[in-house]
């Protein structure tokens, strides 16, 4: 035969000018620190301390009414400045401290001390278009910072975010694929069937690079919850608001940061061993409980438990009859074999800020390697790589530029790159990778350990030719995991994506009125998608094991074929946001005054180049007296053309008032220990056109007309007529989802140490799109042709608290806490279901319920566990005996979808007609979505260690399970470990413990949605755990190093939960899908 391998070849290099460009940009920084300063004739020479007298590390020190000279102290919080004259003030200044100003000789050393600021960075958080201090925020607003994101070694931010915000619920719905695991995300739950996401905007402006943002360039993440805080974003706020801040430059000296990361990761979650003998009297007892005869003989069993038995070891083939003994009676670990325990993530960083008083800059470069834990063949022996992997870079520099007191410029330039490689998915998958990556861990997890394979060897048969190395095709199978990942092909997709902000602001204090300043930005976002791969197809063999003779032979399947093909595609996207904004803010006296206006347009171009525009106006006014009474007034005017012009444009109003008791008068007895009382409350209105994100919902107020792909007449004209239809009608009455939102608070500090929030909120959504159900089939046309219509309605509520804890017990020793918790629940009020008959006693399965409730047959525990016992058990369920006469009593009740066996589950007949079918099945514990979302953290800092322990997790959901990797019956049978112990006669009359129904061969009545596969999926997971250690100053300050921290830290090292199978990670909804990973880091990070 023709050896296949080495007959295409591919040579690519894809990291190098990633790297090259990664090595110039440090040097460049490199370059930069050490032409930094410039040399004068007198030098000036202190000291920096803290209260507690501990030198501080990065002050800026300038001297006063010449900031463009200026440095910063080192690592003893030493400082040099050179500086013309023998006389000069100095200004001393860091963050959280407040500033000192001095006045200093030169020749004589300087010791300043600096004081602990009334007000710390927590004090001021990041508000739609602009900041408010914590304390006047009206709205309800949680704020996470660079410190807390930059513990977790997660590759993506938003799942660095999950537990860590009250009310967000971020978790790995999708599994742990490299470059493709992004979070799914809920902000108090879900209150809409069409789109469910928060809105998300970094820097101001709404992008979709949550998951390629570097945490290294994240300041800090705003989360606005209610109407107060998200009304002025109309009708894109209805779902709450994330806002991503990246960090800027600062005056002074260059601080350079430069860190790396060496991860291990593996799969959380991993089934137990089934070894050949097991499974195979496994598989006898499945069909024994469906009266067949077994498989496999007591003499098959003795084989496999001895295969070399019969061999003679002094012969001169032993070698070889041991290999085919092994091939013939095998005793496979698939998932072993075919994936990796352990598999390499790595990260690196380096960033720089620093400037002048005029300019500022922050750089930020990082990589980030994911590799995947398919074992594929070594050495590339058909030319391509087909393994599972991601390799990540990202670049953002942000630029700010004072041309004068009053006219400040800024620019923001990033760009990402992701390259994403993985078997190809053309040639079995219809060009769909996701599902090659599922059916890649199907076969592999449900595959017999006795199959042979997964490649030929060298036959037993003389005259058998088949050559070694070709793959195996599986019994039961018509395809092979093996042959998926490696010889299919490959797919290489390379995402860019590039993000440009430029604005101007202009401080009309001196022209106009004090506190007024006019803002304008511009914004361009680009993104590209380039997909390359080869599609690689080759013949498979069966392999015939014949266990009774101990020979195995093979023959072809089907055709001999060997092709090989390449192919690529492209696509692009872009959008322009521009904004003009006017703030003023101003106290007269006891009067703070403060108000904002802002216009804007987004246009976006998406890959199917159908433009798409939202303009409109926000306004906000805030007012405060005496810092005690608080009230704002929020109004967003936003147009979508997504609706038809006359429902284009509407009104978004909003109002919150806050009263902070502590500063009253009344109150002035508790100031030695209360720090901070505040009520709070809200209410507006807000909207949502989410609904735009699939191009299938676009433009509903026209007709959607289709052309066929085939002719239909003839003769007509010069050339044949395709076929026109409308696949959905236009409903020009649609418009945006509208949702009123109330929420009342309080923030509570005591001690200077303890802090506490509170809110309670409810939500009416209304005018929710949907598809119509109601609508008679007779009424002449399909029902998915009939318009969507706004008839939703859901209500949803929830409660949420935040308890933090911060404080230095001791000279040497922080400890800081950390506990959120959140709850939502959700029921639809209104939607468009036709009414079941008075037969059903749950006559509605939407209206009434949570959205994504569950559903399924109801198991009589009350009765043999809730298993049928015996075949009289079965042909008299729902009947008594009676031994007086005889006879059996009552209805009998039977079941639509089946006949029952022993050991299969007994369903409650609800509505008594003595048949179990569609009328029986009922609400099961809860709907699809989290309920609880919770977080908890501790954190300790004693003298150069630090440690920190992160706990997260999601209660009050629940799935029905079903299909592959939870059934027995895929392929020949795949038997988890809850399947081991199934239901058998012997244990029941035992008193075993029994896992699981009669096992089949079949699809059995008990493989149902029921309240057995209706699985909680609560959880309890130890997300982070980190400890590091920062080398003494004194080490580092010979060689120029301002700091230096080594680290060890784990993700996602354990996690609890009450599933009944234990190879299936609970925050992961897809049973076969990539699953999600743990990993082990160690780590450095160097500041200079």
């Amino acid at each position: 035969m023709v050896n296949f391998k080495n007959k295409f070849k591919e040579s690519s290099s894809q990291t190098g000018s990633g790297w090259q460009l990664c090595r110039r940009l440090t040097m460049a920084i490199a370059m930069v620190s050490l032409f930094a300063f410039a040399s004068f004739a007198d030098v000036y020479t202190g000291y920096v301390t803290d209260e507690n007298d501990e030198p501080v590390i990065g002050a800026t020190v300038v001297q006063k009414n010449k900031t463009t000279n200026g440095t910063s102290t080192d690592i003893d919080g030493k400082f040099e400045l050179n500086v013309e004259g023998s006389t000069a003030t100095l200004l001393i200044q860091y963050i959280g401290h407040q500033d000192q100003t001095v006045k200093a000789k030169a020749g004589q050393v300087v010791r300043v001390k600096l004081a602990e600021s009334a007000t710390n960075l927590e004090d001021v958080v990041v508000v739609a278009y602009g900041q408010q201090k914590k304390t006047t925020v009206t709205g309800s607003v949680a704020t996470v910072d660079n410190r807390d994101i930059k513990k977790s070694s997660a590759a993506r931010l938003d799942n660095a975010l999950q537990g860590r915000i009250t009310g967000l619920v971020s978790f790995q719905n999708g599994g742990g694929q490299p470059g493709v695991d992004g979070a799914t995300m809920f902000l108090r739950g879900v209150s809409s069937n069409i789109n469910q996401s928060p809105l998300i905007l970094v820097d101001g402006v709404e992008r979709d690079v949550i998951g390629q943002l570097d945490p290294n360039e994240v300041e800090n993440v705003s989360v606005l919850k209610d109407a107060s805080a998200t009304a002025v974003f109309g009708v894109r706020g209805a779902n709450g608001v994330i806002l991503i801040t990246t960090k800027r430059g600062h005056d002074g000296r260059p601080d350079l940061n430069i860190s790396f990361e060496q991860s291990w990761t593996s799969f959380t979650k991993k089934d137990s061993r089934i070894h050949a003998i097991e499974w195979m009297k496994v598989r006898n007892e499945a069909l024994e409980n469906d009266g067949l005869e077994h498989a496999y003989s007591d003499d098959v069993l003795e084989k496999f438990q001895n295969r070399y038995w019969g061999l003679d070891p002094n012969a001169a083939d032993y070698e070889q009859q041991k290999k085919w003994r092994d091939y013939m009676y095998p005793d496979h670990y698939w998932v072993k074999e075919l994936f990796r325990d352990t598999t390499p993530q790595s990260k690196v960083n380096i960033n720089m800020a620093g400037g002048t008083d005029k300019f500022k800059y922050f750089i930020n470069v990082g990589y980030i390697h994911q590799g995947g834990n398919t074992k594929n063949e070594k050495g590339k022996p058909y030319g391509f790589d087909p393994s599972v992997k991601s390799d990540q870079w990202k670049f953002r520099s942000n630029l700010d530029y004072d041309i004068n007191k009053y006219f400040k410029a800024s620019l923001s330039l990033s760009t990402y790159i992701r390259q994403n490689n993985q078997p190809n998915a053309n040639v079995m998958y219809g060009g769909d990778l996701n599902w090659a990556i599922r059916d890649m861990f199907n076969q592999a997890m449900t595959m017999p350990p006795i199959y042979a394979g997964p490649l030929t060897i060298k036959p037993m048969n003389p005259e058998n030719e088949t050559e070694e190395g070709l793959v195996i095709q599986p019994k039961n199978y018509d395809r092979s995991p093996y042959l998926i990942m490696n010889r299919y092909g490959y797919a290489h997709g390379t995402t860019v994506k590039m993000t440009t902000n430029f604005a101007l602001s202009y401080d009309l204090s001196k022209v106009v009125t004090k506190g007024l300043n006019i803002r304008g930005s511009i914004s361009y976002d680009a993104n590209g998608t380039r997909n390359r791969g080869s599609n690689c197809n080759q013949s498979v063999y069966n392999v015939n094991q014949d266990y009774e003779n101990g020979k195995f032979d093979y023959a072809l399947n089907g055709d001999l074929v060997r092709t090989y093909s390449l192919w690529s595609n492209s696509s692009s996207d872009y959008t322009l946001n521009m904004q003009a904004q006017l703030n003023y803010n101003r106290q007269f006296g006891s009067h703070d005054v403060g108000a904002m206006v802002l216009a804007q347009r987004d246009y976006s171009v998406p890959g199917d180049w159908r433009p798409h525009n939202v303009i409109g106006v926000a306004t906000r006014f805030t007012y405060g007296y005496d810092s005690r009474y608080l009230l704002e007034f929020d109004l967003g005017y936003n147009g979508s053309e997504q609706f038809a012009p006359s429902n284009r444009f509407g009104t978004f109003p909003a109002f919150s008032a806050g009263w902070i008791i502590s500063n009253e008068k009344f109150m002035a007895s508790t100031k030695s220990w209360l720090d901070n009382l505040k009520i709070r409350g809200s209410w507006g209105r807000v909207g949502s056109d989410g609904y735009t994100g699939s191009s299938s919902r676009r433009f509903l107020y026209m007709d959607n007309i289709s052309f066929g792909t085939s002719q239909w007449a003839s003769g007509l004209g010069t050339g044949s007529v395709r076929s026109i239809s409308i696949s959905k009608y236009a409903n020009p009455n649609l418009k945006w989802e509208t949702a009123d939102k109330f929420d009342v608070g309080f923030d509570i500090g005591v001690l200077k140490c303890l802090t506490l929030t509170m809110d309670y909120y409810k939500e009416k959504r209304k005018d929710i799109l949907i598809n119509r159900n109601s609508v008679p089939v007779f009424q002449g046309t399909p029902l998915s042709t009939i318009p969507m219509y706004n008839m939703g309605r859901i209500d949803n509520n929830g409660l949420e608290f935040e308890l933090g804890f911060n404080k230095n017990v001791a000279k040497d020793l922080n400890i800081n806490a950390k506990v959120n918790w959140g709850t939502n629940h959700n029921i639809v009020k209104e939607w468009d279901e036709a009414e079941r008959d008075e037969s059903y006693p749950y006559r509605y399965r939407t209206e009434g319920y949570p959205l994504g409730q569950c559903w399924g047959y109801k198991i009589d525990y009350s009765s043999n566990d809730g298993f049928f016992v015996s075949k009289e058990d079965v042909e008299h369920y729902g009947q008594t005996y009676n031994e007086a006469t005889g006879a059996w009593e009552g209805q009998k009740i039977t079941y639509a979808s089946g006949s029952p066996r022993p050991g299969d589950f007994k369903y409650v007949d609800l509505n008594g007609d003595g048949v179990i079918d569609d009328h029986d099945v009922m609400p099961l514990k809860h709907s699809t979505t989290p309920g609880i979302t919770w977080g908890c953290s501790l954190g300790l800092d004693y003298k150069n260690v630090d440690f920190a322990i992160f706990f997260a997790g999601l209660g009050r959901f629940s799935q029905n399970y079903s299909g592959s990797n939870v059934y027995e019956v895929t392929g020949a049978g795949c038997y988890y470990e809850y399947q081991r112990t199934a239901w058998t006669a012997e244990r029941w009359a035992n008193g075993d413990k029994i896992t699981y129904p009669a096992l089949s061969t079949t699809t059995s009545v008990s493989l149902r949605a029921n309240d057995f596969f209706t699985m909680k999926r609560s959880y309890t997971r130890l997300k982070n755990l980190i400890i590091g250690y920062t080398l003494p100053r004194t080490w580092l300050k010979a060689v120029g190093i301002k700091s230096l921290r080594v680290y060890a830290s784990g993700e996602n090292l354990f996690v609890w939960d009450s599933l009944r199978m234990k190879h299936i990670d609970p925050e992961q909804s897809d049973a076969i899908g990539y699953p999600i990973s743990k990993n082990m880091t160690v780590g450095v990070n160097v500041n200079f």
